[in-house]
């Protein structure tokens, strides 16, 4: 199991608006957002050992420790486990269950196993 602790930051809600020498301007995530998305990263380098880097499909669980957060936050997560480099591609993630959990600090706690699709039942 992958522990993160601290709050989950959305990337999605916490862009910046930057600008270059020449006055044109983009928007990017937010610092807090690449902090998060770094320290998670290196978090999953520190408790999961295994790679999946030859695009196999994976399923992945998360559980929001003590958390509430939109649906659209857990892209960073994603996002994360990706830069971490012990997954290829976050779209070999096939099946996602997300959980929200309570407990005494915000945390993040998720569990990356090979996706096995259960066989397709025939209609009688």
């Amino acid at each position: 199991m992958i522990t993160i602790p601290g709050k989950l930051v959305n990337k999605a809600n916490t862009y910046e608006i930057h600008k270059n020498a020449a006055g044109e301007s983009w928007i990017a995530p937010s610092k807090a957002a690449k902090a998060f998305q770094e320290f998670a990263a290196w978090c999953v380098l520190r408790d999961e050992r295994r790679e999946w880097i030859h695009n196999e499909p994976l399923e992945m669980t998360i559980r929001l420790v003590n958390q509430r957060t939109d649906v659209d936050a857990i892209k960073a997560v994603l996002d994360a486990v990706q830069q971490s480099g012990r997954i290829t591609n976050d779209k070999q993630i096939r099946k996602m269950t997300v959980v929200h959990v309570p407990g005494r600090s915000p945390s993040l706690e998720l569990e990356i196993e090979p996706f096995s699709a259960a066989p397709e039942k025939e209609e009688p």
